[in-house]
């Protein structure tokens, strides 16, 4: 069974970091219940400084959906719309491949890269066999601390490559001279 991500993408409520930050410190606690749950990450949007990302990490679907239905819970979903201006992009991903400790070895004030690619119908399994090629290679450059690969468990043939970096400028290393994808940079909060 593969770990899984649980991505959640959504805009802050008048730029309030301090209420978003509170929020992910309580809820942490509350999944550290769940059997099955690795963590959590609070990630500000390098270009959208009022958007951020929230990273899940479970050992299993059957945490990953028990953890949804904790932060869904009335009380949690409540607090939570207090810090958000609008609603979620939630995407579960289930990981294939993970390269050294994976997103999380990146600590507070580090980085976070995030691709999603979309392969054609049938052909996910060479993509994602691409991007672990790609983070393979990414390993000699300075900076680089780990990633992971995964598929959009609802949308085979989509692909998201997530990789941890010690700098913004460790991570402008990597970028490939006309990539035909959007990278997004996220700097890690929580």
């Amino acid at each position: 069974m593969n770990p899984i991500l649980v991505l959640a993408q959504m805009p802050l409520v008048e730029n309030d970091w301090s209420s978003a930050l509170r929020y992910y410190q309580t809820i942490d606690p509350a999944l550290q219940k769940v059997p099955g749950y690795m963590g959590v990450g609070l990630w500000r949007d390098s270009d959208q400084p009022t958007e951020h990302l929230v990273t899940y990490a479970y050992a299993s679907l059957a945490a990953a959906e028990e953890g949804l239905e904790l932060v869904a819970s009335k009380k949690l979903l409540t607090e939570a719309t207090v810090i958000s201006s609008g609603p979620a992009d939630v995407t579960r991903v289930s990981v294939i491949h993970k390269k050294r400790s994976g997103i999380f070895s990146a600590k507070v004030g580090q980085y976070l890269s995030k691709s999603v690619r979309h392969s054609d119908p049938g052909y996910g399994d060479e993509l994602v066999d691409e991007l672990d090629r790609i983070f393979d290679e990414l390993a000699m450059l300075p900076g680089y601390l780990g990633a992971e690969v995964g598929r959009n468990d609802t949308l085979s043939d989509e692909v998201i490559g997530l990789a941890a970096w010690e700098s913004e400028a460790a991570f402008k290393t990597s970028l490939p001279p006309g990539a035909l994808y959007t990278i997004k940079l996220y700097r890690r909060i929580f």
